[in-house]
């Protein structure tokens, strides 16, 4: 049950990012954005794991991390949290507000 929790909160903030990026470079080069918050996932999941082995080296126990890592997560989420949110993209030729890089069909 935990990791389907996990993977529906991980699969809705991925959304939700991909979806603010849309918003706000409506009509410009959307990929380059999207790739990097991607990849920002598979850093985290490829990093996590070896700060932890790191950790468990040098202090004897990697569960010291948990708390680091909470904190560190509770701090971008709270700063992410007092930011404004972009204002939603002008329908562009009645094309029904998406936002989608600007190659919709006319």
């Amino acid at each position: 049950i935990l990791y389907f929790a996990v993977g529906g909160l991980l699969g809705s903030f991925s959304g939700c990012a991909n979806t603010l990026l849309a918003w706000l470079h409506a009509g410009r080069n959307l990929g380059p954005w999207v790739n990097l918050v991607n990849a920002c996932f598979g850093l985290g999941s490829g990093g996590v794991p070896l700060l932890f082995v790191a950790a468990e080296r040098r202090l004897g126990d990697g569960l010291r991390v948990f708390p680091a890592l909470g904190l560190a997560a509770a701090g971008v989420a709270l700063s992410a949290a007092c930011l404004p949110s972009p204002p939603r993209p002008k329908d562009a030729k009645g094309g029904g507000g998406g936002g989608g890089g600007g190659r919709g069909r006319t």
